[in-house]
């Protein structure tokens, strides 16, 4: 017998995500970064922003960005495509509350450490940081993403107590 041992795994941790989908993709985010999830509603553009940036909504007296995120990472975008089941997650970044625009949420899932791989060697419209892993489940292969830093990491306005809430519907 060896005085080194084999390096045994961690005891297997699990998370749970919310499911979602944009366009034809599968995605995840930790659900303990999620603030709320609501029903798409109307969206005030504004001018001079990323194509991807929707524009604002008043939540309760506080004026959330809104990006598509189906636009920001370039998914094709389905033809019929129905948005009865669009949904905004918010989320709480740095500079405040923002939201993705979403086709439809699916689950909530618990998903174990072993079932995701954390370094995928894929080529993606995602930046690296924004990247949890790539986790396989019920043989579906989810996106898992961490949307706090896919909004911090957008260029937009910093909205903070911005004049355009009396103009958001």
């Amino acid at each position: 017998m060896s005085n080194v041992e084999e390096a045994k795994p961690a005891a297997t941790s699990e998370s749970r995500f919310l499911i979602y989908q944009c366009g034809d993709k599968t995605f995840g985010t930790p659900l303990t970064t999620i603030r709320e999830i609501i029903k798409s509603r109307y969206v005030k553009p504004v001018a001079n922003t990323a194509e991807y940036f929707m524009g604002l909504v008043n939540i309760r007296g506080q004026v959330v960005g809104i990006v598509d995120l189906t636009a920001k990472l370039e998914i094709e975008i389905q033809q019929n495509k129905n948005n009865d089941h669009a949904v905004f997650i918010v989320v709480d970044t740095d500079e405040g509350a923002m939201g993705v625009s979403v086709d439809k949420v699916l689950s909530v899932q618990e998903i174990s450490s072993v079932n995701i791989d954390f370094n995928p060697k894929v080529e993606s419209n995602i930046n690296p940081q924004e990247l949890i892993g790539i986790a396989e489940f019920d043989e579906h292969f989810i996106i898992l993403m961490d949307l706090k830093e896919t909004l911090s990491n957008t260029s937009l306005l910093s909205f903070g107590e911005s004049k355009f809430i009396d103009s958001v519907v």
